[in-house]
């Protein structure tokens, strides 16, 4: 996948990015409701896979503690 330079910096990005925003659960005011963290993860490998390069999880910020599976 091509990636384009993020502003002056020295990051290469690809032009699609991964919406982290449905994943981690429910449980807020904006959720959608209950999340199963595996195909959460599955998703997240699956746009890897295709080549993407980031992840956008500025929306999880309340979500910290459930952070842990995007390591996986």
């Amino acid at each position: 996948m091509q990636t384009k330079q993020l502003g002056n910096s020295d990051l290469h990005i690809t032009p699609i990015g991964i919406g982290a925003w449905a994943m981690g659960g429910g449980g807020w005011a904006f959720a959608w409701g209950p999340q199963d963290d595996d195909d959460s993860v599955a998703a997240i490998h699956a746009g890897l896979d295709a080549g993407i390069n980031w992840i956008d999880t500025r929306s999880m910020a309340w979500a910290i503690p459930k952070k842990w599976w995007l390591a996986r």
